[in-house]
């Protein structure tokens, strides 16, 4: 499939980041041509993009986005309450279905906004791949660990099926696999070496949560040093 966008405003990706106005010719998914002058190959579609923005797709990154079914329930709270009377309670009622669900909520809202590449953190991420693989969506999958599991495995599943999780998506177009122990407050410093003993090991990202609260900071330098 070729795409021709005429008379467009565009930001390019170059040293200087320049902005000019003219075409883009796409095709098979790749820019294989911008022009200041007009572009006269013919295209299966046609954009007029006169008093329009052409720019590099955003990124999100960082997202637990089945929680897209989450929005606004418990406003307003300190996090640790907000997790433990809240969320960590409704998400153990979770399942792949509802996941699906979410994810799908996230992406299409993703791709009305213009971000076509994010970072996930979440459970059930065998699901959120396959949702973004078909909407064609750039995903960076987290599969998260914590010490006390999650609602997909139990505690002493989790390097294992991490280890499986990695092997099955590694190589893949479009989708990467990442190694998400949840956090400094729910990942003792055992769990957070397997993390990074798996990342190493396979060459892959490692994501967390970090420095969210000042009781966080708090309580890792008193328990930890």
């Amino acid at each position: 499939m070729s795409i021709l966008i005429k008379k467009a405003n565009i930001l390019t990706q170059n040293r200087k980041r320049a902005q000019l106005k003219g075409d883009i010719y796409i095709d098979d998914n790749r820019i294989t041509e911008i022009s200041k002058k007009s572009i006269s190959t013919e295209a299966d579609f046609k954009i007029n993009g006169e008093k329009k923005l052409v720019l590099p797709g955003l990124i999100n990154t960082h997202t637990h986005i089945p929680m897209t079914l989450f929005r606004g329930y418990g406003d307003d709270m300190i996090l640790n309450n907000w997790l433990e009377e809240k969320i960590w309670p409704i998400e153990s009622k979770l399942n792949s279905k509802s996941i699906k669900i979410g994810t799908e909520l996230g992406l299409l809202e993703m791709i009305l906004s213009g971000t076509t590449t994010f970072l996930d953190m979440y459970f059930f991420e065998d699901t959120v791949g396959k949702a973004s693989e078909k909407a064609g969506i750039r995903a960076f999958l987290g599969f998260a660990m914590i010490d006390f599991g999650t609602p997909e495995y139990k505690s002493n599943e989790l390097v294992t099926k991490c280890e499986h999780f990695v092997n099955n998506w590694k190589g893949h177009d479009i989708i990467s696999p990442v190694i998400t122990p949840h956090s400094t407050y729910t990942c003792g410093p055992e769990l957070l070496k397997k993390a990074i003993e798996i990342g190493d090991k396979n060459n892959v990202l490692l994501h967390t949560h970090c420095s969210e609260t000042r009781d966080e900071i708090y309580n890792v330098e008193k328990k930890y040093g």
